[in-house]
Formats: C-alpha cells, sequence, structure tokens
C-alpha cells in the first residue's frame, strides 16, 4: 500500500492514515525503515520511505480500500516470485525487493529485540528521528 503525506500531516500521520484507509487496520509498532528513495517528478522531488510495521486489526479481513485493491496476499519468502506479474505491469522490481528486504528483517532480529523506532516529542507527538 502506498500514499502521501497531506498538508499539515506528519509521516507517522500519513502511515496510519493510508493504513486504515486501505486496510481497514490501524498503526501498531514502526519496527524498520527497509527503503528511502527520491526522484523528481511532475516539477517536483518526491521522497519515498518503506516502513516494517505491525497493526492492529483483523490481518485474515482486511477492508480493501475500493477502486484501489481487488484481494490481498500474504507473501511468504518463497513466493516473492509472485510479485514477478508487478515487474511486468511496472516495469520495476522494486516491490518485491521491499518484501524481500522486509523479510531479512524479521529473520535477522528476533522477536524479543523488535523495538518501535518511533520517539515521542515533548508535545506528545508520536514521529520518526529526524523526520
Amino acid at each position: 500500500m502506498g500514499g502521501s503525506v497531506h498538508p499539515g500531516e506528519n509521516v507517522l500521520g500519513a502511515l496510519d492514515r493510508e493504513i486504515e484507509e486501505e486496510t481497514g487496520w490501524r498503526l501498531g509498532r514502526v519496527l524498520a525503515l527497509l527503503g528511502r528513495s527520491t526522484w523528481n517528478g511532475n516539477g517536483e522531488v518526491h521522497c519515498e520511505l518503506d516502513f516494517l510495521v505491525e497493526v492492529a486489526g483483523d490481518l485474515d479481513a482486511p477492508r480493501l480500500e475500493q477502486d484501489k485493491h481487488t484481494e490481498f496476499s500474504w507473501i511468504g519468502p518463497s513466493e516473492i516470485g509472485l510479485l514477478e506479474e508487478n515487474v511486468a505491469r511496472t516495469g520495476s522490481a522494486f516491490i518485491g525487493e521491499i518484501v524481500a528486504r522486509a523479510h531479512e528483517w524479521l529473520d535477522r532480529v528476533p522477536a524479543s529485540r523488535r523495538r518501535d523506532i518511533t520517539v515521542t516529542d515533548p508535545d506528545g507527538t508520536r514521529v520518526l528521528p529526524d523526520h
């Protein structure tokens, strides 16, 4: 899933909103920043941040955003090849690469050592360091 930061919104607010809009789930812990890319397009500089997160909600029955998604699937490490359809459609292996990074991170970091990378500002706002 993906989206953009609206005016007046911080990155975490946008992440939580996009998760809720596209799945009905809510943002839990932000475990890792898996990727960051910037590019120029339409006269603007764009920055994409790709996170590994935990969510709250019924993981077996997301409320998929109409007009954006028709189905969902959990992709295990041995199933990343299923994302080749996305490569054929977009010309980019980016989605598969991010999913592979997520699985590598989960394999490398034991559950007991996984921590939320967000911090709380003095005003009580949950933010990402350096964002």
